[in-house]
Order: C-alpha cells, then sequence, then structure tokens
C-alpha cells in the first residue's frame, strides 16, 4: 500500500507540503490585519507569527516598528520575507506533526 500525499496543489512555483503555490501567496497583501494586531499590543512588542507565509502580514509589522518572529512549514515561502535578519535557525521536525517546521527572526 502507498500512501498518497494529504495535500497537493497548483500554481506558480513551488508547493508547500499543505498545497499552496508560493508564488501566488507572494503576491497577496494584508486586509489591515497589521492595524488590528498593531492596536491591540505595546508599541514595539516582539510578536510570534505562527503559519507567516511568504509574510503577507510579517512585512507590515515590521514597517510598525515590531520584532517577528515568523514562523511556516515551508523555507520556500519564509524566503520572501524580507528585513534584517537575526538569525535563521535550521528546520526542525515538528513534535505533533513529524513535519518541519523553519523560522526566520527579523527586525525593522
Amino acid at each position: 500500500m502507498t500512501s498518497q500525499p494529504l495535500y497537493h496543489g497548483t500554481g506558480p512555483g513551488a508547493i508547500t507540503p499543505d498545497g499552496c503555490a508560493v508564488d501566488y501567496y507572494a503576491t497577496l497583501k494584508p486586509r489591515g490585519e497589521p492595524e488590528r494586531i498593531h492596536a491591540a499590543i505595546p508599541e514595539g512588542a516582539s510578536i510570534l507569527e505562527l503559519g507567516a507565509g511568504a509574510g503577507r502580514i510579517t512585512h507590515s509589522l515590521l514597517a510598525l516598528g515590531h520584532e517577528v518572529v515568523a514562523v511556516d512549514e515551508s523555507a520556500e515561502m519564509l524566503a520572501h520575507i524580507r528585513g534584517p535578519r537575526r538569525s535563521t535557525p535550521p528546520s526542525s521536525p515538528s513534535r505533533s506533526t513529524g513535519r518541519s517546521t523553519s523560522s526566520c527572526s527579523c527586525r525593522s
């Protein structure tokens, strides 16, 4: 018996393990989320963004003066996040899923 991938997708560029087209996600713009987050937390607060993708929300949070640790299972998605990076730890297996995750720590 062979196992089928849980997700599959089509679109431009690389496809993430959950079926998302990386180049498509890189074109998406925020729709007010960064401003709502910024208004709800202290000025300059550090943010852990899980499922950061290609940085749709990350870039605006950086511009608003927050330090962001962006986490996503796709290194291809995280490669689209721009800004100074203090560190980029190697991928490590997730305890709950056994799949790898990647992260980057960014400052504006």
